[in-house]
């Protein structure tokens, strides 16, 4: 009902709300206006009720909630009616953020963007986000998405920061950020580890800090708000070290740590160097989210609970900014349901009044919200029941049989288990101890996978459950397999040198090891830094295409054969005052010139790429003479940067590490020993 009264001075216009009137607009000095004036200003009454008939019937996720009464407080709460489980999304997860936005801000002066297809980068945003009262936005590399740029002009947004450097998120986003009239200021540093760093130096005080690996998103994000919501930045460091920045920040400023994850995921020697330190465990994603919401719930409103699929971190990402300003816990929800996350909701259900799920149905069904919403006490329980029921129900078929674990390499383990007809795919899981916690390491489709990328001299543990469209079996019994040990047969590589072609390439050459299958090559921001591995090659050099100019980077590589690896090489450093054309090395006897392709091999032809029904990616070419082997490239956008996906002998490779109704492009480069061929054009597949 709208009502509106006139005084000698003004008009003044109420909305009646089932809580009451709100006073919407001052119309002033009335009887003073012209005929003219007053056609206008009528003009201006009609569209503001408009602008309120609309509000009055549309849905949630169509306009903005001014509080949480909102959300909390809305019709059909536990009165019978399954419409307590309501959901924001859109057609993509750019539109999904751009919906969150719209539903938690009526105006902002800040906005905060991050990659929507790198989630490394993006994870420590929340707590950014909510000091500056922003909302989280996505975007691809190269190109603002459309979303993100009606939402930063709709809310009025005057500046913009942007997590990650220019290999996520390119210059161009920036500029065409710009161009709106928006200041953009980026902040990133070469990896994910110094980017969380950099952003908790952007919040500036704080007494507590979140300690996490960085290598799964399901754990950042099982605490995102409530990091936000405390004015926690979330820190990543590699599970058995940690640099002297991260170090002297936390002693500086940090009194407690919380820390996600078992030794397997930061070892107890890194534990032990932190600030009055608390380890949150689980047995799996879902089991540490209800452990982390659980401590944290009698800091939290837990009459409102946001749920999220567990597997779809850009949703959950843009909702960790809106799930902070209601002081509320994100739940991280699985397909059927998880028997933690059910007894939690049930647990609780005295407590939560509505739930509001995070994303569309294709990752998180009608029936699993339904589903949700019963067990949270907040919907027809009769028909929960029947529904938890047939979703909880796990069938014995499934089961998965002789699962076999074998050490091929000092980096590598080999997985084999029986064919199950049922099944679609299969789940691999991984952990450091055999009543540990188990980490979800990779989906397959085929009844065998190779875990590549082990440490040497060290013993995994390994389960893996099977899966149909509607239905997940039990745990297959856990193996172990224990990689070879560090051997002396391989050398350390020597005379490792770089050189800077251009302010965003270096090249890095070094001798090549006898007995080497291939080299790992890693890079830090500093020379005692947090290395991690860039690249795999087979040939002893590489050209790091992703560089940020101005920045010093520094490098070490370790050759790897079938049962051992070598020690790590002399760090070389790349960048900094080093101007293009200019090199540095390590080890006596040391010649630097640019490592270029010979291009004496010729081009991969008959290259294609098919999205095939087991959900895999075939990719197939014709052989190349002389070449001795293939190396594959992978990137989600067409012009990169791209990451080496594998070297095969053959012309063939499935790819099945994929998201779906996602975009991802290849290419192929023919190699032998001394020289390498042009890569093929970019050939693509959207994933279903």
């Amino acid at each position: 009902m709208v009502s509106w009264r006139k005084s000698d001075l003004s008009v003044e216009i109420y909305y009646l709300r089932p809580n009451g009137w709100d006073h919407v607009q001052t119309v002033d000095n009335y009887d003073d206006m012209t005929q003219e004036e007053r056609t206008m200003r009528k003009l201006k009454i009609t569209v503001i009720l408009c602008l309120i008939l609309f509000m009055s019937i549309a849905p949630l996720n169509t306009y903005a909630l001014s509080s949480p009464s909102a959300l909390t407080n809305s019709s059909g709460l536990n009165d019978g009616s399954i419409e307590a489980g309501e959901r924001i999304s859109g057609e993509d997860r750019y539109e999904t953020a751009a919906a969150i936005a719209r539903a938690g801000w009526d105006t902002a002066r800040y906005a905060i963007i991050a990659s929507g297809e790198s989630f490394p980068d993006a994870l420590c945003a929340a707590s950014l986000a909510k000091q500056h009262n922003a909302p989280i936005l996505l975007t691809p590399k190269n190109t603002l998405a459309k979303a993100t740029e009606e939402i930063l002009l709709a809310k009025g947004v005057k500046e913009v920061m942007i997590i990650g450097g220019p290999g996520v998120i390119s210059e161009n986003v920036i500029k065409s950020i710009e161009d709106l009239g928006i200041d953009a200021a980026r902040i990133a540093g070469i990896n994910r580890y110094e980017t969380s760093l950099k952003v908790a130096q952007a919040m500036g005080d704080f007494k507590e800090a979140v300690i996490a690996s960085g290598q799964h998103f399901q754990d950042v994000l099982s605490i995102a708000s409530i990091a936000a919501k405390k004015g926690m930045p979330i820190l990543f460091t590699p599970q058995d070290s940690i640099s002297s920045d991260l170090k002297n920040l936390l002693e500086q400023k940090v009194e407690n740590t919380y820390v996600l994850g078992s030794d397997d995921a930061i070892s107890d020697a890194v534990y032990r160097q932190l600030p009055s330190p608390r380890r949150f465990t689980g047995s799996d994603w879902y089991e540490l989210n209800v452990a982390i919401v659980e401590a944290f719930a009698p800091e939290l409103d837990m009459s409102l609970c946001f749920v999220a699929a567990g597997s779809s971190y850009p949703d959950t990402l843009a909702g960790s900014a809106l799930a902070a300003t209601y002081g509320s816990p994100v739940v991280l929800v699985g397909s059927p349901l998880k028997e933690v996350t059910s007894s939690f909701l049930q647990e609780n259900s005295t407590h939560i009044q509505k739930i509001v799920a995070f994303g569309g149905t294709s990752a998180l069904a009608d029936n699993l919200l339904d589903t949700i919403a019963v067990k949270a006490g907040v919907a027809d329980n009769a028909k929960g029941n029947a529904i938890g029921n047939e979703i909880g129900s796990q069938s014995r078929e499934l089961a998965v049989s002789n699962l076999k674990a074998t050490s091929v390499s000092a980096k590598q383990i080999y997985l084999a288990w029986d064919n199950n007809s049922e099944a679609s795919l299969y789940t691999v899981y991984r952990a450091a101890a055999a009543d540990g916690r188990y980490m979800e390491l990779a989906t397959a489709f085929s009844p065998y996978y190779i875990d590549t990328s082990l440490n040497p001299g060290t013993t995994y543990y390994y389960k893996v459950k099977a899966h149909t469209k509607s239905e997940s079996g039990p745990y297959s019994k856990i193996v172990s397999g224990t990689t070879p040990p560090v051997s002396e047969n391989l050398s350390q590589p020597q005379n490792v040198a770089v050189s800077v072609a251009d302010a965003h390439q270096a090249n890095i050459s070094w001798d090549a090891v006898s007995h080497a299958g291939y080299y790992d090559v890693y890079r830090a921001a500093s020379a005692n830094g947090a290395f991690a591995r860039i690249a795999t090659v087979e040939h002893p050099y590489y050209q790091d295409a992703d560089l940020t100019s101005g920045m010093s980077y520094y490098y070490r590589i370790q050759a790897v054969a079938a049962s051992s690896v070598s020690p790590y090489s002399a760090v070389v450093q790349a960048g900094g005052d080093m101007d293009p054309g200019s090199s540095s090395s390590a080890g006596a006897g040391s010649a630097t010139g640019t490592i270029s392709d010979t291009n004496t091999l010729g081009t991969p032809g008959g290259f294609e790429v098919i999205f095939l029904e087991t959900g895999e990616v075939y990719l197939g070419w014709n052989k190349v003479d002389n070449a001795t082997y293939y190396t594959i490239y992978k990137s989600a956008s067409k012009t990169g940067p791209y990451s080496i996906l594998g070297t095969v002998v053959n012309t063939h490779y499935y790819d099945d590490n994929l998201l779906s109704k996602t975009a991802y492009y290849y290419k192929i480069q023919a190699c032998n020993e001394t020289s390498k061929g042009s890569q093929t054009e970019a050939k693509y597949v959207i994933t279903k």
